[in-house]
């Protein structure tokens, strides 16, 4: 069982063991019968009155006292005012034989000018192999309106590139700052047909409701 190390300030806190669930729903039953590896999550419970660490370290060791690795950030501890909507892109950027840099540039440069328009406030993208120099031309010309977040390429090492960590991460990180996450490929848009945008789109969908 693996346990996790609360800190706060660098201090730690408090230890207690974690609850461990798959990231791959169905999928982990195939990954246990191949004995493949799988993403997991690990659940802690804080005690009452406990403040929100600004860092978790994981052990494996089964002790307190084992060895710990390295501080893992906790990320939108405070709850602020939400923008209405983020994006979460849908797979770690990465080339390959059909994708190159110049047309992931290309796919990216139209996709960011279309949730912009249709409401997002905030794009969270995850890059596996793209060249930076290209991601930075683009966060100039959307400064404050993108995430972007190193990601490691995990393509042929898990099912589909691990796309349910990605989209785990991303809803994450985003639950505190935004009230609606839209997932969506970098080639697909929810586009409203009886809507200029996502806002009125769910407003009306909201008095529906």
């Amino acid at each position: 069982m693996f346990l996790n190390e609360l800190t706060i300030k660098s201090t730690a806190s408090s230890c207690t063991k974690t609850t461990v669930q798959s990231v791959l729903g169905i999928w982990f039953i195939l990954h246990s019968l191949l004995q493949m590896s799988g993403p997991e999550s690990y659940f802690c419970t804080m005690r009452s009155g406990e403040r929100i660490p600004t860092h978790v370290l994981l052990s494996g060791s089964g002790v307190c006292g084992g060895e710990w690795s390295s501080p893992i950030p906790v990320w939108n501890r405070e709850i602020g005012e939400r923008d209405s909507i983020g994006v979460c892109v849908m797979g770690a950027l990465f080339t390959g034989a059909e994708l190159t840099n110049e047309k992931i540039f290309d796919l990216m440069v139209d996709f960011l000018a279309m949730v912009k328009v249709l409401g997002a406030k905030i794009v969270t993208i995850y890059n596996a192999n793209v060249r930076y120099e290209l991601l930075e031309q683009i966060m100039k010309l959307y400064p404050g309106f993108i995430d972007m977040i190193q990601w490691e390429n995990l393509y042929g090492k898990l099912h589909y590139g691990g796309q349910r960590v990605l989209l785990n991460d991303c809803l994450y990180r985003n639950m505190r700052r935004v009230k609606y996450v839209v997932f969506s490929d970098l080639d697909e848009v929810i586009y409203p047909v009886s809507s200029n945008n996502w806002i009125d789109m769910l407003n009306i969908l909201e008095k529906k409701g």
